[in-house]
C-alpha cells in the first residue's frame, strides 16, 4: 500500500493513520495500526508496518473491518490451521476437470452446491424469500478483482 495520506481515524484508543493503493484494478483506503506491529491485513491487502484495521474500496461495494482480536500462545496458533486452508478434502485434478467445476460454480450455482453437498437442500433465494434463477444469481455477482 501507497500514498500515505495524514488524516487519522482514532478506533477503540488505536491511531489509524490511512494508505491508499490500487490492488487489482480496485482503489483501496485501509486504515492501518502501529500498534500492532505486522504487516497482515484482509484478503490481498497486507504489507503495511502495521496492522489493517479497516479496508474500504472507492466504489464502496467492498470493505472489510476488524471485528476483534487476540494473542494467542504459539499451541493454539496452529490448533485447527488446516480447516482454515480448505473446505472438505483437497483434490487434484486436471486443469479441464477445474474448469469444469469453475464455469458450473458461475454458470448454474445451485447445481454446483448440489453437487459439492450431495443429499443437502439447496435453497438460492432473495432477503424476500424470492427463488432465484442462475442468471439472477450472476447478475449479482461482483467480482473483487477487475
Amino acid at each position: 500500500m501507497a500514498d500515505r495520506r495524514h488524516r487519522h481515524r482514532d478506533q477503540e484508543r488505536l491511531s489509524l493513520p490511512p494508505s491508499t493503493a490500487t490492488v487489482l484494478g480496485r482503489r483501496w483506503t485501509v486504515w492501518y495500526t502501529l500498534e500492532v506491529p505486522t504487516p497482515a491485513g484482509p484478503w490481498k491487502l497486507w504489507g503495511l508496518p502495521g496492522l489493517i484495521v479497516e479496508a474500504t474500496e472507492a466504489e464502496g461495494l467492498f470493505a472489510f473491518s476488524l471485528s476483534s482480536f487476540e494473542k494467542l500462545n504459539p499451541e493454539e496458533s496452529q490448533e485447527g490451521f488446516k480447516k482454515y486452508i480448505s473446505i472438505g478434502e483437497v483434490k487434484e485434478g486436471s486443469r479441464k476437470d477445474i474448469r469444469k467445476l469453475l464455469e458450473l460454480y458461475f454458470g448454474d450455482p445451485a447445481a454446483f452446491l448440489k453437487l459439492r453437498y450431495p443429499g443437502q437442500k439447496v435453497i438460492l433465494e432473495d432477503g424476500e424469500g424470492k427463488s432465484l434463477t442462475p442468471e439472477e444469481i450472476r447478475s449479482k455477482i461482483v467480482n473483487i478483482e477487475q
